[in-house]
C-alpha cells in the first residue's frame, strides 16, 4: 500500500487537490473542483442520492461533464491493488464509468493490468479519497469537474491499521484541522501543495519536539523553519497518511458537516 500511495501522490509530482466551489440544493450537494494537473486527487464528500444512507459509488460520485473518454478513476481496494474505471461512451454517446481492471502492484513497485475478474462497483466512505487521471486533455488550460451526491450531516471518521497508509479526505464543506487519535512516532502525512513545484507535496512527520519537553507533534519545515502544526485541510481536499509505526489505530475524524 505503502509503494501504492507513493505512485499515486509522490513518484509522479503531479498529484493535486484544487479549491473547491460547494453547492446545495436541498439534499444534493455539488462541489466543482478546478484543476491544472494530469492526476487529481479529491476527498469523498458525499453519500448515495435517494433514500437512505448508503455509501456512494464510484459511478455515481464523479459527474461526466467537462471529462472525456478515456478518462480513468482509481480506488484502492487493498494493500495490493487499486480498482480502475475508465470514462466509456454507451449508446447515444451517453458517458459513464465502466469498471475495467484492477490493477496489481508487485514487489518491484511495477503494475499490471487484469489480475481480477471482480466486475463490482466499489462504493466509497466519505473521509476517503478518489484518483482521477486525465487521458482526454490536452493541458491547455485548467479544466473543471464536479462531484456531487447526497451532504453527509454527521461526523466522520476513518481507521487506519498500524503499518498502512491511505488517502484521506475532508468530507465536510469547510477548511478544518482534522482530529487524529492514536498517532505514533514516525508516522508520516503528506498534504499535495500545488505552491511547492519541486515535489508538489508538503510531508508533516509525527515527532519529538525537543524545545518543548519532546512534546509529539505533527512537524515540518517551510522556508527554513519550523512548523509544529497541521494546516486545515480545505472542503473537498485530503492528504495521505502512512502509519509508520506496527502499533495501534489511528483515527483520523471531522465533525458534522456544515
Amino acid at each position: 500500500m505503502k509503494k501504492l500511495l507513493s505512485i499515486a501522490v509522490c513518484a509522479s509530482a503531479v498529484a493535486a487537490f484544487a479549491d473547491p466551489t460547494v453547492i446545495k440544493v436541498g439534499s444534493v450537494g455539488v462541489t466543482a473542483i478546478q484543476s491544472d494537473l494530469t492526476n487529481t486527487i479529491v476527498a469523498v464528500s458525499y453519500k448515495e442520492l435517494g433514500a437512505g444512507d448508503s455509501n456512494i459509488t464510484i459511478s455515481n460520485i464523479v459527474k461526466t461533464a467537462n471529462l472525456t473518454v478515456g478518462d480513468l478513476l482509481h480506488v484502492f481496494k487493498d494493500g495490493a491493488t487499486y480498482e480502475t474505471y475508465t470514462l466509456t461512451a454507451g449508446s447515444g454517446n451517453v458517458l459513464y464509468w465502466d469498471k475495467t481492471a484492477n490493477y496489481v502492484l508487485d514487489g518491484y513497485g511495477n503494475l499490471s493490468a487484469g489480475q481480477s475478474t471482480d466486475a463490482s462497483i466499489a462504493t466509497l466512505t466519505p473521509g476517503l479519497g478518489l484518483w482521477l487521471i486525465r487521458k482526454g486533455w490536452d493541458g491547455a488550460a485548467p479544466f473543471t469537474f464536479y462531484i456531487y451526491g447526497k451532504p453527509v450531516t454527521s461526523a466522520v471518521s476513518t481507521s487506519l491499521a498500524a503499518g498502512d497508509a491511505a488517502l484521506i479526505g475532508n468530507p465536510t464543506q469547510s477548511a478544518l484541522v482534522p482530529t487524529i487519535t492514536g498517532a505514533q512516532e514516525g508516522d508520516l502525512i503528506q498534504i499535495p501543495d500545488s505552491a511547492n513545484v519541486a515535489i508538489r507535496m508538503t510531508k508533516y512527520k509525527y515527532m519529538k519536539d525537543k524545545t518543548d519537553n519532546n512534546v509529539l507533534k505533527w512537524t515540518t519545515k517551510i522556508n527554513g523553519s519550523y512548523v509544529r502544526s497541521l494546516p486545515a485541510i480545505g472542503a473537498g481536499k485530503g492528504f495521505s497518511y502512512v502509519a509508520g509505526s506496527t502499533e495501534g489505530t489511528r483515527v483520523i475524524s471531522w465533525p458534522v458537516n456544515n
